[in-house]
């Protein structure tokens, strides 16, 4: 499934979503891997971050749950 939470700085996505849109817009973008529901998202690991959401903290393997508060 398609999957998108939204956070005040940013979003996070399934890898259906591109994080290279994200970069050309100057979004903060996190994508995680394998993830059905936005439970999921918070247990797994960030496998790819846009340029915004790595200036706002986030780094790629960081836990999702930890990631999420940051955007």
């Amino acid at each position: 499934p398609l999957l998108v939470a939204r956070g005040s700085k940013g979003y996070a996505a399934c890898a259906y979503v591109d994080v290279g849109v994200a970069e050309k817009f100057e979004e903060a973008c996190i994508i995680f891997s394998g993830v059905a529901t936005h439970a999921d998202m918070a247990g797994s690991d960030v496998k790819k971050a846009s340029p915004a959401a790595l200036a706002l903290g986030v780094t790629v393997g960081m836990k999702g749950a930890d990631a999420l508060e940051l955007l």
